[in-house]
């Protein structure tokens, strides 16, 4: 989490605080440990509560993800969301944890279901919620805390109902279907209320063996309340005790010798009562987390490994199954002992304290991940990679400085001087500094800088836990490895922050600063994004950062920041350098663009609006936001916002990527800022995801989508559903300045031509292509081919670009392809720039792809050195636009060619793939991700490694085929 963009002066206020834009990460799972989980009663949905600060609806039967409820966040650890419970009635959520700074104000949110769109937000009157419950009949919530402990009860509307303050933490809560509620504190006791008409009534307590209980339950059929607790016996053993919550009685005591580390502290019962579950931090090897199943009465337990990590909360489900969340980010649901169902987790979150390796210069990172998996990136080269060479593990002690008891525990030693640590607070890993006298010290809360008495040089507090913490050889950089799957560089003299980096498992990436400059992978750019709290700041907006593409989006920035360790002076530098770079490159028109958009504009005067929807009917097919009709138009109601009221100047609407066209009619603003409108979009299809984006000054809303299914006669599939395919290729290999000829572009475009010709006929009606190749690729005539292309795809035809030649970036980052004219003088006026091509290619009314080969090996043109593309397949892939872009090389990469291939390694891969050779599955059919596969693995192995494809796909797009392939021609 990163602090917004405020100018420098006076420290902020707690409320200012709460109300400044964060950078998040937004990656389609949780990216830090679950705190918390909750079911519907019909065991269908499910929510998480998450360190990420950020909760999660999922489909329980699939494991899919349906939607990410955001509460408004700070810096540190507001906003970590420990409570989420699912009303009686499945119609709203309720989420409560760390929601307020110091001085702030702590809220209980509440978000409708199925749309997960907020609905309101009431005072929780503490700051440290652990634990939310609903009655069974809806008209009590009930949240315990810790901090000022306490139990409080609020009614349906979020008043007050009851308030008793606890003398220790509270974790635990559960309240039976008659209405009795049962709270653990760390006094030992558990607290027993009686929820009725009359209110809220104190009946009792229970004291147990332990003074720490965690976990408390009541058993299916209410009579039963279960225990898990933190610490262990006397004796080291773990104990789970089941007591009756009439009498007050202890029923069974259950007591563990065979788990050598951690604890059984959370309980949840099977839905017949026939069995009881345990599980928490308890394991006898690492990476290897034991749950424990009791039947009930009989008392017989057995244990299984089912989790990488600790086990926080259980969920009964029907069936006799039940679900638990894991500090790994992930949860999982239990047949019995039998994992049957496992959310998936996309980060490479570092294994441990001495899995994060880092270069001399600290440029270069290696870790081993969770699953065992060595990952590793190079910021210069910006190469995601399985290893570099040259890397460092941390040393945490020497004997001049001898650092103990620093791995989990919450007694870290410096030469025998005890460290200070905040309540709760656990160390995780420690590094050595090069200067002898100090160390860094990375704990669940903060990382700090101490000295050779154990004193905090400097301290800064952490979002979540961190994992591993190295140094670079000069001890001026740290590298801070985090529980969400981040890297954070800072600066060793005095904590400020610097880079953050975020690779996942499928190779993307994107890098930051905290002012939120960054450079991204293809497809990869709203993997982090801005939250922005609205006034009053009971709610929060999220904007990816592909939303400030235009202004923040500088790798030159990100390149410069470890080498001046000032992200300030770094954007000055490469500020200065981009007007330099304008001037040699003879254009007075980028450089005054550059000049007015360097010119600093504070992130709140630059948001995009916000488009929502105002309802969402719930239908029997899950729980995304679905509508079905029998017409062959689709009605929608919808909500935007604007930060500054600024006007709205089009609503664009897209199905499955593609424009369609709808007619608007919209109310003056109203409350809270919003203005309700209503559309009517003319379906083209029987089915399909719809996206709504609404367009005004400052940029482009993120999405809003539902799903449809028409039964309309009028949209039944023609009887021949073939699509038409509408091709435009360009190779240039002869240019009019012979200086910057290549070998084999032309024959590439030539090539891949004839592979999509072979398919008329076949999987398309017709294929109309057009070939540009060297002498005939001038600009006008690539320009009317794009007029072309433009003007004849029709909704339901596929058009494809392909594009291979010189392709150039201007000091503006604008790229611009080089056609047989052009001249390295003018590359603007002779160009064809991306404004150009992404005007076409978005306004194509069918499926629209581009493939595009530009970044030949050895060959600048002109002062024009730079060849990246990454802007324009990210600005091509976003979701308002809609094109899917394959590109031949990876940033900063080269393409290659060799005679020997008879193509560019790209297009050789390209055209073995739609002969057949990516229809990995034998279907008949080569879609968009088997050829996506099939060519960056064929790539790779074709050049060794030195060319890595890559390919970006608008979110909403599924996957579709590209081609057939002939039964007799299948391998």
């Amino acid at each position: 989490m990163l602090v917004s963009l405020l100018a420098c002066g006076a420290a902020l206020s707690p409320l200012q605080a709460q109300e400044a834009p964060v950078l998040v990460l937004d990656v389609g799972s949780h990216t830090g440990p679950l705190r918390r989980l909750g079911t519907d009663p019909g065991g269908r949905l499910a929510v998480t509560a998450s360190d990420d600060k950020t909760a999660m609806l999922w489909d329980l039967a699939s494991g899919r993800p349906l939607r990410t409820l955001r509460v408004p966040v700070g810096e540190d650890e507001s906003g970590r969301l420990y409570g989420a419970a699912i009303a009686p009635d499945g119609r709203t959520v309720a989420l409560a944890g760390t929601t307020a700074l110091a001085g702030g104000q702590p809220r209980i949110y509440l978000f409708d279901l199925p749309s997960g769109n907020f609905r309101s937000a009431f005072r929780a009157l503490g700051a440290n919620v652990r634990h939310l419950a609903w009655s069974a009949d809806g008209q009590w919530l009930a949240a315990a805390y810790i901090g000022e402990a306490a139990l409080r009860v609020f009614r349906a509307d979020g008043t007050l109902a009851h308030e008793t303050r606890l003398p220790a933490d509270a974790y635990g809560l559960s309240i039976n279907a008659a209405g009795q509620l049962a709270v653990s504190a760390f006094d030992g006791r558990i607290r027993l209320f009686n929820l009725g008409a009359t209110g809220v009534q104190a009946a009792g307590e229970i004291t147990v063996a332990l003074n720490d209980p965690v976990g408390v339950r009541h058993s299916p059929d209410g009579r039963l309340l279960a225990v898990g607790y933190f610490s262990r016996t006397p004796r080291g053993r773990v104990q789970v005790d089941v007591y009756d919550g009439q009498t007050r009685q202890l029923q069974r005591s259950f007591d563990f010798g065979d788990l050598y580390y951690g604890n059984l502290m959370n309980v949840g019962w099977q839905a017949d009562g026939r069995a009881l579950y345990a599980g928490g931090t308890g394991y006898n090897d690492a990476g290897r987390f034991v749950v424990k199943r009791i039947s009930w009465p009989e008392g017989r337990s057995e244990g299984a490994v089912v989790a990488g990590d600790s086990i926080q909360d259980f969920a009964t489900l029907p069936g006799g199954r039940i679900a638990f969340a894991s500090f790994d980010a992930t949860w999982t649901v239990l047949d019995g002992l039998r994992p049957v169902m496992q959310s998936g987790s996309l980060t490479t979150r570092v294994a441990n304290a001495s899995a994060l390796k880092v270069s001399a210069d600290a440029a270069s990172v290696e870790w081993r991940g969770a699953s065992g998996d060595t990952h590793s990136f190079a910021l210069a080269a910006r190469r995601p990679g399985k290893g570099e060479a040259g890397s460092r593990a941390p040393d945490p002690s020497s004997f001049r400085l001898r650092v103990s008891e620093w791995e989990n525990t919450r007694t870290p030693k410096v030469n025998g001087n005890a460290v200070e640590l905040m309540p709760n607070e656990s160390s995780r890993a420690a590094a050595l500094l090069p200067d002898g006298g100090s160390v860094m010290l990375a704990t669940s809360r903060a990382l700090r800088r101490l000295n050779a008495k154990g004193v905090a040089m400097w301290t800064v507090p952490l979002h979540t836990e961190a994992r591993s913490v190295n140094v670079s050889a000069d001890g001026k950089l740290v590298v801070a490895a985090l529980a969400d799957g981040t890297l954070r560089w800072r600066r060793a003299d005095d904590g400020a922050a610097l880079l953050s980096l975020l690779l996942l498992q499928d190779g993307r990436w994107v890098v930051w600063t905290e002012a939120g400059y960054f450079d991204a992978g293809p497809g990869s750019e709203d993997l982090v994004g801005w939250l922005v709290p609205r006034p009053g700041g009971e709610r929060a907006d999220y904007f990816g950062v592909s939303r400030f593409r235009e202004r923040y989006l500088r790798p030159d920035v990100i390149d410069q920041v470890l080498a001046q360790r000032d992200p300030a002076r770094a954007l000055q530098v490469a500020n200065t350098q981009r007007v330099q770079l304008a001037q040699e490159q003879a254009n007075p028109e980028v450089v005054k663009s550059l000049q007015a958009e360097l010119a600093p504009r504070p992130l709140a005067l630059s948001l995009p609006p916000v488009v929502t929807l105002a309802q969402v009917p719930s239908t029997e097919v899950g729980y995304l936001p679905r509508v079905e009709t029998s017409l062959a138009e689709l009605a929608i109601n919808y909500k935007l916002f604007a930060a500054d009221k600024q006007a709205m100047e089009k609503l664009i609407v897209r199905v499955d990527g593609r424009p369609v066209e709808a007619t608007f009619k919209q109310t003056d603003i109203g409350a809270g800022g919003e203005a309700e409108g209503r559309m009517v979009i003319a379906l083209s299809k029987h089915e399909g995801k719809i996206q709504i984006f609404a367009e005004g000054p400052n940029g482009t809303s993120m999405p809003a989508e539902l799903d449809f299914v028409s039964t309309a006669p009028a949209l039944q599939p023609p009887v021949d559903r073939r699509p038409r395919l509408y091709l435009l290729a360009v190779g240039v290999s002869r240019y009019a300045n012979k200086d910057y000829n290549l070998g084999l572009a032309a024959k590439d475009a030539r090539d891949f031509s004839r592979a999509l010709e072979q398919q008329s006929g076949i999987y398309y009606q017709q294929v109309e292509s057009r070939l540009l190749l060297d002498e005939q690729a001038t600009r006008a005539n690539m320009l009317a081919g794009l007029r072309w292309l433009q003007t004849v795809t029709k909704p339901n035809d596929m058009a494809m670009l392909f594009v291979a030649g010189h392709g150039v970036a201007d000091a503006a980052d604008i790229y611009h392809f080089l056609p047989h004219d052009m001249k390295d003088t003018q590359v603007a006026q002779t160009g064809v720039s991306e404004t150009q091509l992404r005007g076409t290619l978005a306004a194509i009314k069918g499926r629209a792809l581009f493939f595009v080969d530009t970044c030949f090996a050895g060959k600048s043109v002109g002062k024009f050195t730079r060849r990246e593309i990454t802007r324009l397949a990210n600005g091509l892939a976003s979701a308002e636009l809609g094109v899917i872009v394959f590109s031949g090389s990876a940033p900063r990469q080269e393409s290659l060619e060799d005679t020997a291939w008879g193509n560019g390694a790209f297009t050789k891969a390209l055209v073995a793939g739609l002969s057949g050779n990516a229809d990995f599955r034998k279907e008949g059919v080569v879609t968009h991700k088997g050829l996506d596969y099939y060519v960056a693995h064929e790539v790779r192995s074709l050049t060794q490694g030195r060319q890595t494809p890559v390919t970006a796909v608008p979110n909403g797009i599924s996957d579709f085929p590209l081609a057939a392939v002939p039964a007799t021609t299948r391998k």
